[in-house]
């Protein structure tokens, strides 16, 4: 690097780099106004486009966020259901739909059970209550144990 200075009449890089800075500033003072309208406007258009790029890319993660919440997938089963889902970057949602359901039946172990069983209810606290028969009236028990 330190031939490359010296060839190109330089003592250090730091001389190199100022006048590699010096010759930018010229040429852009030497733009006219239009140029640099035209130049500013090309700029706009390329980090506009790449706006939209990143849109888009944001827009088809969601769709497929979504169809993967639908079929029951979630959690860190949910991040492994999305990286292992495979579609186009153009692809509609019909397509995304269908591969996520083929990758459903591949690997139903990431989507939850559907179909699991509902769990018993709780056993109660208390036991139920007896009617009250005739005879002297007395207090309820609360479930708590104390009559």
């Amino acid at each position: 690097m330190r031939k490359l200075v010296e060839q190109l009449g330089f003592a250090e890089a730091d001389e190199l780099s100022a006048f590699v800075q010096q010759q930018s500033d010229a040429q852009t003072a030497a733009l006219s106004d239009l140029e640099r309208r035209e130049q500013a406007a090309a700029d706009a258009e390329t980090r506009a486009a790449q706006r939209e790029a990143q849109a888009i890319a944001r827009e088809c993660a969601a769709a497929r966020h979504a169809v993967l919440v639908g079929l029951g997938a979630t959690g860190e089963d949910l991040a492994d259901a999305e990286r292992l889902l495979v579609v186009e970057d153009d692809a509609d949602e019909t397509a995304i739909a269908e591969a996520a359901a083929s990758l459903k039946e591949r690997r139903p172990e990431l989507f939850g059970s559907s179909t699991a069983a509902v769990p018993p209810a709780a056993p109660a606290r208390c036991p139920p209550v007896a009617p009250l028969q005739a005879g002297p009236r007395r207090a309820a028990p609360t479930c708590l144990g104390s009559s």
